[in-house]
């Protein structure tokens, strides 16, 4: 909106969702393009892939979670562009608050990655057969051996 424009404050409109919710989240809210500038992340260096991806594929190389997209504009929304205090320094404060807040960030979602992994379920027999043991073995203990 204009009144925020001209007091220098930006907006960052997020979608956040699976990649086809946030596919219907754009393509039903039309208004959305119209008044805002979209913002896609290019051809990140192999360092900057995904670190979500390691336990959810994203659908292309570029494509990085909601939490990683945002880590990666804070710092780009304090860029210092002149717009500061005459010297810069509102700037350079503003965008070190940025990083830290990137580094935060990144270094939550590194957590919560390694936490999923470690407890990402391995695969486990087949419940039947658990279930079926498990029957013959009660049917045992209630009734006694069958003959």
């Amino acid at each position: 909106d204009n009144a925020n424009h001209v007091r220098g404050q930006r907006l960052l409109i997020m979608i956040d969702g699976t990649w086809n919710q946030a596919r219907r989240m754009i393509r039903e809210s039309p208004s959305l393009l119209q008044h805002c500038q979209p913002i896609q992340f290019t051809n990140p260096e192999a360092a900057q892939r995904s670190l979500y991806g390691t336990i959810r594929p994203e659908p292309e190389g570029h494509c990085v979670s909601t939490l990683e997209a945002c880590a990666q504009a804070l710092p780009l929304l304090e860029r210092d562009d002149g717009s500061g205090g005459g010297d810069g320094t509102t700037n350079v404060a503003a965008r070190a608050r940025a990083l830290l807040a990137q580094s935060h960030l990144l270094a939550a979602l590194e957590s919560l990655v390694e936490t999923q992994r470690l407890n990402m379920k391995r695969p486990q027999k087949r419940a039947g057969r658990d279930r079926e043991k498990r029957r013959k073995e009660i049917e045992t203990e209630l009734f006694g051996p069958v003959e």
